[in-house]
């Protein structure tokens, strides 16, 4: 784990990724989440898979790269 500014990374080896290179997924909070999740509904966003206080979009979605938001508490 890397420690960014009020951020963290986390590497891990391709192998816990099925072996892909590169950037394979990143975790954000949203302080505002029920505006989020309205943005995506009123823009049409693809590959959106809601969780209870978190959503998913899909690599379609994300030019390759799940990206999971969490609602933050």
């Amino acid at each position: 784990m890397l420690s960014v500014g009020r951020g963290t990374l986390l590497l891990v080896p391709d192998a816990e990724v099925g072996g892909r290179e590169g950037m394979v997924a990143l975790s954000m909070l949203a302080v505002d989440f029920d505006a989020l999740l309205e943005a995506f509904r009123r823009d049409g966003t693809q590959g959106v898979l809601l969780g209870t206080g978190e959503v998913t979009l899909e690599p379609v979605a994300t030019h390759g790269v799940h990206l999971h938001i969490s609602k933050y508490e």
